[in-house]
């Protein structure tokens, strides 16, 4: 279950936010090792040699993914920061950089195939079809700056082949930007992200490679439909963006025909559904709803 050795920097400013403390001083081993072998109860082999002998402090991760179902559904927790590889902003689609890691993606993979399960619900921390690549109507700080699967495309594509491939239709739910949109990825895919919460909205024109409101949108090798969502312009003040939503699952399986009125008699539905709405945060007004139904043989 040991996932990695993340051995810690170590000055008494650790984890201050304050660029004065980015120096040199910390400890020389400070790094996120894979570990590749357990020896014995005090011993383990790393991906890489450490650059010198000490005592440090340390702690070591764990898998933390696992999945759940409940009538024909399956949910998938996934974890994006565990096992991430380090993107690179210039070449999006280098073969073999992982958001979640060889383990975790043929774990994912190997479930989904084996299940009966007609609908399946992915958690994703990070958007999938849209890029972070902004912060709130600011220019990203760092060249390198990316948070989204959009900085993974060769797992991405991967990961949409296989599912577009499987008899079900999945869902990838997913967070952190701030704004809510329902994306159609392709016939069995989709994208359906809620935000924010209690933060500003992100500026699309900025912060999300200047996606459109609705419609097709294009960021790598595949083309995808944003059916709806929130959007801001860049006009507005920044404390004048506070647009959160927020979205409610409705999975209709069955409808109830009762042979006398008062009565209950549950009827499964050739086509089950599933509703995802979108309600504004501040009015609880509904403002989007996509219905999603078993395709008809």
């Amino acid at each position: 279950d040991m996932l990695n050795l993340h051995v810690h920097w170590g000055t008494d400013t650790a984890g201050v936010n304050d660029m004065i403390y980015d120096t040199d001083d910390g400890e020389a081993n400070s790094y996120v090792y894979d570990i590749v072998e357990v020896v014995d109860e005090h011993t383990v082999r790393l991906h890489m040699p450490a650059k010198a002998d000490g005592q440090v402090s340390y702690s070591i991760g764990q898998r933390s993914y696992g999945k759940f179902s409940v009538s024909n559904c399956d949910f998938f927790l996934l974890d994006t920061r565990g096992d991430r590889d380090m993107h690179d902003v210039s070449q999006r689609d280098k073969p073999g950089v992982s958001m979640l890691g060889q383990h975790q993606r043929e774990w994912l993979l190997r479930e989904m195939k084996a299940s009966d399960a007609k609908f399946s619900f992915l958690i994703s921390s990070v958007p999938m079809m849209i890029p972070h690549s902004g912060a709130g109507g600011f220019e990203a700080d760092e060249a390198n700056k990316e948070e989204a699967w959009t900085g993974f495309l060769d797992e991405r594509e991967m990961l949409i082949d296989a599912w577009d491939e499987m008899d079900k239709q999945v869902f990838v739910m997913t967070g952190d930007l701030h704004n809510s949109f329902a994306i159609r990825v392709t016939d069995n895919v989709w994208e359906f992200c809620c935000g924010p919460h209690n933060s500003v909205n992100h500026v699309p024109e900025l912060d999300e490679s200047n996606r459109p409101a609705t419609g097709r949108f294009q960021f790598g090798p595949r083309e995808c439909d944003i059916r709806w969502s929130s959007y801001v312009l860049a006009d507005l003040p920044r404390l004048e963006r506070l647009y959160p939503h927020f979205c409610v699952v409705q999975i209709n399986n069955v409808f109830n025909m009762p042979v006398k009125q008062g009565d209950k008699r549950l009827v499964a539905y050739p086509h089950p559904q599933v509703v995802f709405q979108y309600y504004d945060g501040w009015t609880g007004e509904l403002a989007y709803a996509e219905s999603v139904s078993l395709p008809r043989e």
